[in-house]
């Protein structure tokens, strides 16, 4: 910010937000990114599609669908209509996004292709956390759709990613995911040790 650098001061307001997301503070994050983005910083395509990305997460944690949906018809049309490339850094955000707001809507369609074009992204690069957590938002449309056999095969590879790699990041959210499949089940036990984990 001394140096007169509004991109670069962008990028590390963004990142704080993301920290902010990914420990669950999701109005804080929402409120970063809000307070960075402006239409000098959104000219630089990596800040606006980062900062969007961020702000359709936020939203999505906070429940408000409305303004999920705001920020990510702008990364669609910014895409789309004005033929700017997503970098690939941030495809898996922008997909787990979807996944994750489609979920939410109670469109199970949906969120099953965003779900299947994450996985598809993922297992190509290999992109291992983006891996375990594209079969955990499978598994979490199996449960929707009540397909128990789907469930468990998707959760079972996504703990052993997650813990052959050690990603922590990935993990909580598998097992959080485990925990509530098994405690949907009736068996209270398997669904304590995964919260545990």
């Amino acid at each position: 910010e001394r140096n007169a650098n509004p991109q670069a001061s962008a990028l590390c307001h963004l990142t704080i937000g993301w920290l902010h997301v990914e420990a669950t503070d999701f109005e804080r994050a929402a409120s970063r990114a809000e307070e960075t983005l402006n239409p000098i910083v959104e000219a630089n395509p990596f800040s606006f599609f980062v900062g969007r990305t961020l702000l359709a997460r936020a939203y999505i944690g906070l429940g408000n669908l409305p303004s999920a949906r705001k920020h990510l018809d702008a990364i669609e049309q910014r895409i789309e209509i004005a033929g700017v490339p997503m970098e690939s850094l941030i495809v898996p955000h922008y997909l787990l996004n979807c996944c994750d707001y489609w979920l939410e809507a109670g469109d199970l369609d949906q969120a099953q292709k965003a779900a299947a074009r994450l996985h598809e992204v993922t297992v190509a690069a290999p992109d291992r956390p983006f891996l375990a957590l594209s079969h955990n938002v499978m598994a979490r449309a199996a449960m929707a759709a009540e397909n128990s056999h789907s469930v468990r095969s998707h959760l079972s590879r996504a703990i052993a990613i997650a813990r052959t790699a050690r990603l922590p990041l990935a993990a909580w959210r598998v097992y959080a995911t485990t925990a509530r499949f098994y405690e949907n089940s009736g068996e209270p036990e398997k669904a304590a040790k995964y919260r545990c984990r």
